[in-house]
């Protein structure tokens, strides 16, 4: 599991092999403060996910490129 949290906002990837194939899932989770006016958590969410997806995707690659 990789997980992040960035307050107020939270942010969090979790990897799991699938039970029934070859293959590795991924999950986004993300969740803000209730309040929050919706567009702007929406936006901060995105962006925060966004970049930990990238990060994943980097070390990945870097595994891959090891292997």
């Amino acid at each position: 599991t990789k997980s992040a949290q960035v307050a107020p906002h939270r942010c969090r990837l979790v990897l799991r092999p699938s039970g029934t194939e070859p293959k590795v899932k991924l999950y986004a989770l993300a969740s803000a403060p209730p309040g929050d006016h919706p567009r702007a958590a929406y936006d901060a969410l995105a962006s925060r996910t966004l970049a930990l997806l990238d990060a994943a995707r980097a070390a990945a690659s870097a595994v891959m490129e090891s292997a």
